[in-house]
């Protein structure tokens, strides 16, 4: 499975996601964002 982001900010979204899938049975996935959200460190 591939999951698609349009922004990564924490990733917890994904991460979420990523395990709702594996808890379902998914043996791999594969995540891809576009961007990503400036931190206060940028």
């Amino acid at each position: 499975m591939v999951l698609v982001d349009d922004v990564l900010t924490t990733g917890s979204t994904l991460n979420a996601v990523a395990q709702a899938v594996f808890d379902s049975g998914a043996r791999i996935v594969s995540y891809v964002t576009f961007g990503r959200a400036r931190s206060a460190a940028d």
